[in-house]
């Protein structure tokens, strides 16, 4: 398997958890934003948050910046991270029509 390949399957993965991709559409709504804002906008514990920022950034779906005193997290490339949930997002209704249509 390509690295590409790899690092595709792991955002997958990662984005694949239902809180995970709710944190992310956030994201692309708010703009740059506060764990602790994000935590409340999101309706999860901070420290839940948080790791999943961490799982985000290390996958290279976020960028970090600090200002000495709040940390500051964004999507890193909000067009094409838009696009992926958006193909996600129409699969997922594709696939269930389908599975309604076969019962």
């Amino acid at each position: 398997m390509t690295e590409a390949k790899y690092r595709a399957s792991r955002t997958a993965r990662l984005l694949g958890n239902p809180s995970v991709f709710t944190l992310v559409e956030a994201m692309l709504g708010a703009g740059t934003v506060t764990p602790t804002a994000l935590s409340r906008r999101v309706k999860r514990n901070l420290t839940t948050v948080s790791n999943y920022l961490k799982s985000l950034k290390l996958a290279e779906v976020v960028r970090f910046e600090s200002d000495g005193h709040h940390n500051w997290y964004r999507v890193k490339y909000p067009v094409a991270v838009r696009r992926v949930m958006r193909s996600l997002t129409d699969l997922a209704r594709k696939s269930a029509v389908g599975i309604r249509a076969a019962r």
